[in-house]
């Protein structure tokens, strides 16, 4: 950047040129640019970044410098800024998704210019002795540009995605100027500082500074008077060249079909650079150069896209990983809100328990002070009882002696007043002492004994009541069997009401003498009776039936004549 200026305008400068917003390039372009450094292993490789560019126009084009910094992003920014490449220093720009095949020294001999490196511009070449007095051609200036298929008047058929030229060349000033004087009518980077404004100036160029009615000098005329006038005086001639499209640009995305597109474009599942290359036949064309087409910006021109698959695999994965990572977090918060949820539950049902508790306590402590007081109730009648039976005993012993109240001072009643010597049989023992009564002495023996009987009387009680539940649970049974049998007693028949044994045959009111077939009940399956069938004279005892044909229980001495036919479970 901060090198002197060439003093030769009519070679190129081995200076291969690639921008990018920073110094590191993503993985996906590396590759593709280390194909071009192989390919002119003796060139200078120079990565300019935004930064570097933005000292390039203060230092070189101060002029441009507010156009610059007013457009909207570094997407058009980047296009614009390789126009300045190629007038200050001149040599070869290409995108980053282009990939070298070979050398340019080769493409620029072939329009007679000589390639050199940077440094050695400065110096002035002698001149060259022809054969047979011939004259050379003229010194002269040249810029490059490809043309991508095969139509001329599409507006995309000469892409900006590389150029190259001589230093000074003075074609590149014109789509500066044209982005200066309409950087306020807006448009995507194609139309303001892309191949659509770069198609438009070179017809511009070609109609005004190289029609029939002009002469060669007036572009540099122009130039003259123009901002750049002190960087490069005019001189030699100039010219532009449009290359064919085989030579630069051997994939048309316009042109090209599905076929070449799924192998030569970037973003397609089967992009593949070597397969393209090879149903595109470039090496037998001669190509120097192919490019697969990132476009690496947006409708907005706000951002670089990606090219590569690998690349829009990793751009997938990473967007998952966020998506997940989003998904993750909102699953945390449902987590929190439904946790926050639960511990709220949990509060209440806390709440709620803990104020169970306090009322199964108030409960209890009703309960048990019942208890105490029906206790009580109950030992201080049973007390009273006795009291009652024992004085009755002493009137019946002394029936003509009056009751005389015992004049010792030994009190009848656990409480008793000492200032008298008659006992209080009226006290309750749970009212609280008064002033003429004393608190309730017990000893040892008497608690233990009172806690004994409290025990006994509990367990009577408990007792009672498990009799009590298993009479009614024998009660339910019995009816629930009634029931059963009303509803399928016909069905099933009822074994107690039923006869074990049928007979037919003739006999008295108790024993007779009789013939008949005897029947011998022999199974009874799901309800049928089974019987034994046989003939046979016998003794039918306890036959009932006057009329000698009648039912008995058994049939004896009979002498069967057929064979015991038993029944099958079915």
């Amino acid at each position: 950047m901060y090198r002197s200026l060439p003093f030769d305008r009519t070679r190129a400068p081995k200076l291969l040129h690639q921008s990018w917003k920073n110094d590191t390039l993503p993985a996906k372009f590396q590759r593709w640019s280390a194909t071009c450094q192989k390919a002119n292993p003796d060139w200078e490789y120079v990565l300019w970044s935004d930064k570097d560019n933005l000292e390039l126009i203060t230092r070189f084009a101060p002029w441009f410098l507010k156009t610059y910094k007013d457009l909207k992003s570094e997407i058009y920014r980047a296009d614009a800024i390789r126009n300045v490449y190629m007038h200050v220093f001149g040599g070869v720009y290409a995108d980053l998704d282009t990939e070298c095949i070979k050398s340019y020294d080769s493409l620029f001999a072939k329009y007679n210019i000589s390639t050199a490196p940077y440094p050695k511009l400065n110096i002035t070449l002698p001149p060259v002795s022809l054969k047979n007095d011939t004259i050379p051609p003229p010194p002269t200036r040249k810029a490059f540009l490809g043309r991508m298929g095969t139509d001329d008047n599409s507006e995309h058929s000469i892409p900006n995605a590389w150029m190259a030229s001589t230093p000074g060349h003075p074609f590149w000033l014109l789509p500066l100027e044209k982005i200066r004087d309409n950087i306020n009518n807006g448009g995507f980077p194609e139309v303001l500082t892309g191949p659509i404004s770069l198609r438009a100036q070179i017809s511009d160029y070609q109609v005004r500074y190289h029609g029939q009615q002009t002469s060669s000098h007036n572009l540099d005329e122009y130039y003259a008077r123009g901002p750049w006038a002190a960087l490069y005086p005019p001189r030699d001639l100039e010219e532009l060249e449009i290359l064919p499209f085989w030579m630069i640009y051997p994939y048309s995305w316009q042109r090209d079909g599905d076929a070449y597109r799924a192998h030569c474009l970037v973003g397609q599942e089967l992009f593949n650079s070597t397969r393209c290359k090879e149903v595109l036949s470039v090496r037998a064309w001669g190509s120097w150069s192919i490019t697969y087409w990132s476009h690496s910006w947006d409708a907005s021109g706000s951002q670089h896209l990606e090219g590569l698959k690998e690349e829009k695999e990793k751009g997938k994965k990473k967007g998952k990983e966020g998506d997940d990572m989003k998904q993750e977090q909102d699953d945390i918060n449902d987590g929190e809100e439904e946790e926050e949820g639960l511990e709220e539950e949990e509060e209440k049902m806390d709440a709620r328990e803990k104020d169970d508790e306090k009322l199964n306590e108030i409960k209890e402590k009703n309960e048990h002070k019942q208890e105490n007081d029906t206790n009580d109730e109950n030992t201080h009648s049973d007390k009273q009882d006795k009291d009652k039976k024992k004085e009755t005993t002493n009137q019946n012993e002394k029936p003509n002696e009056e009751a005389i109240p015992p004049t010792d001072n030994k009190p009848q009643n656990p409480v008793s007043n000492p200032s008298s010597s008659s006992p209080n049989l009226n006290i309750n023992p749970n009212s609280p002492p008064t002033d003429n009564s004393q608190p309730i002495i017990k000893s040892k023996e008497q608690w233990q004994a009172e806690a004994k009987e409290d025990f006994a009387f509990r367990m009577r009680v408990k007792e009672k009541q498990a009799e009590l539940q298993k009479q009614q649970e024998e009660r339910e049974k019995i009816e629930k069997e009634g029931e059963w049998r009303e509803e399928f007693g016909e069905v099933f028949g009822d074994e107690e009401k039923e006869e074990n044994e049928k007979s037919e045959g003739e006999g008295g009111d108790e024993e007779g003498e009789g013939q008949g077939l005897g029947q011998k009940k022999v199974e009874v399956v799901k309800g049928v009776d089974r019987y034994d069938n046989g003939n046979g004279n016998g003794i039918g005892n306890e036959g009932k039936d006057g009329d000698g044909d009648g039912d008995g229980d058994k049939s004896n001495d009979g002498k069967p004549t057929g064979g015991e036919v038993l029944s099958e479970a079915t």
